[in-house]
């Protein structure tokens, strides 16, 4: 009789004698600078990924954007994404941790350091007539095709460094703080911008108004209806927050690169002994074979895993990058878009905290959590777009609710199913290239979903 997936996750998948004893598991306080430096990196890639789409009204009337390019900026970082995970899996198996993280935080600097580079080169003009040009959206475009290449290993690198560094007590919580981290970056990307500008600071007239030129009656000098960007009462404190964003990327980096170490001297636990003893006998592409080809069954578990990991997160992820465009023409402001897409983020980062905290006290009971919170969140989006479309009358602060309720319910499962991925393979053999594997599988089908969202959303804009 086949064990229930209950059995499965209490189960122990050691037995004594099963562990090379000369080297004892041991935990050192490296872990915590790891897990500290690991996560201002994610926070600082997903700040920057939703940067454009809460302050709408600057990137239209300052670069001449359209709805369709504000969602393809954002949007060519979910593909470039794609792209980059079997390279950072392969990577993060031959070279260990530091390597794919050292290169995702040098990828970040140039990211941020693209999007100065006009106020740099044009001294301090703030792009002068290069901002309502079409290269300057190509310049952004590129700035966040090295955000999608490093938000790959940011994204699934979750419990492979709690598996590496923190104890058994400890996975799943750190596993939920590293996987949340990347949505407390979305939230306060969400409020950042318009609460540092709002649409009185950029007037109409003042910018480039379209690509390709500026606006009309423009002169073209610089001046306020010239279509230089620069007379925008704005744009100091858009490229103010570009520097700033450069300069926390730089800091990163440094911090990175003075410490990540690969591995730790000793595995943290029994299991991570074994993982490290099995991996110095198998290729790095080992993973990949095992996954998809030699355990068949336990593949099918994790496709299904993956399945209900990606369409639901996908949709929303993607609804989530154009929310404020999405909700001008209902009249709700791009701030309170902003605190509507934070808290439904923040407070699901919070939940998914604490349910991680739960599931390391009461052993089991996965599914349930997960189930629960689809169920939860199902019903409030639900009520959220009857009030929307009018079917259902309700007030602005029930709508808030609503919206917070299900973003919230949607988002606290995430790290239960980086955790339950590992699940219904325990009974292969778990390499190094193993895991990786299949803590890579759910990013690139949510990240799939969240790209076709964000052009199917724009396209019924």
């Amino acid at each position: 009789m086949e064990p229930s997936s209950r059995q499965q996750q209490k189960r122990p998948l050691l037995r004594d004698g099963s562990v090379n004893d000369a080297a004892p598991p041991r935990l050192f306080a490296t872990r915590w600078w790891i897990l500290l430096s690991f996560c201002a990196l994610s926070f600082l890639q997903a700040l920057c990924w939703n940067f454009y789409s809460p302050i709408s009204f600057a990137a239209k009337e300052l670069y001449g954007w359209s709805d369709n390019n504000i969602a393809w900026v954002a949007n060519a970082a979910n593909i470039a994404m794609l792209t980059s995970i079997p390279p950072s899996q392969y990577a993060a198996e031959a070279f260990g941790s530091r390597l794919p993280t050292v290169v995702c935080a040098l990828m970040m600097l140039v990211c941020t350091g693209l999007r100065c580079l006009p106020s740099l080169l044009l001294d301090g003009q703030h792009g002068g007539g290069f901002s309502d040009s079409p290269g300057m959206l190509w310049l952004m475009v590129a700035s966040m095709i090295f955000n999608g290449w490093a938000a790959a290993w940011l994204n699934f690198a979750g419990p492979i460094l709690s598996a590496s560094w923190f104890a058994l007590d400890e996975r799943a919580t750190v596993t939920a703080i590293i996987t949340c981290t990347p949505y407390v970056g979305v939230s306060a990307g969400f409020v950042l911008g318009p609460l540092l500008m709002e649409p009185a600071d950029f007037p109409a007239g003042c910018g480039g108004g379209h690509l390709g030129g500026s606006s009309a009656g423009g002169s073209g000098d610089g001046s306020a209806d010239g279509g230089s960007g620069g007379a925008c009462p704005g744009s100091n404190t858009l490229y103010m927050l570009y520097y700033a964003e450069a300069a926390a990327a730089a800091l990163v980096f440094l911090a990175v690169l003075l410490h990540f170490p690969a591995k730790p001297p000793t595995p943290p636990t029994r299991s991570a002994a074994v993982t490290a003893e099995v991996s110095e006998e198998r290729a790095a592409s080992d993973g990949f074979r095992q996954v998809f080809c030699e355990c068949s069954q336990a593949s099918a578990g994790l496709w299904t895993i993956a399945f209900a990991f990606a369409m639901p997160l996908g949709v929303y992820s993607g609804w989530g990058a154009v929310l404020a465009i999405n909700l001008e023409e209902f009249g709700i402001s791009a701030l309170a878009a902003g605190w509507l897409g934070c808290a439904m983020t923040l407070i699901g980062c919070l939940g998914g905290v604490v349910i991680g905290a739960l599931t390391d006290r009461f052993r089991g009971n996965m599914k349930f959590w997960i189930l629960l919170c689809d169920a939860i969140s199902t019903g409030a989006f639900l009520w959220f777009a009857l009030i929307i479309l009018g079917v259902v009358e309700g007030s602005r602060t029930t709508l808030y609710a609503t919206g917070t309720v299900g973003g919230a319910f949607l988002n606290a499962p995430i790290p239960l199913f980086f955790e339950l991925v590992i699940v219904p393979l325990s009974h292969c053999r778990r390499t190094v290239s193993h895991i990786h594997t299949t803590a890579t599988v759910p990013s690139p089908a949510c990240h799939v979903g969240s790209s076709m969202t964000v052009h199917v959303a724009n396209r019924i804009d």
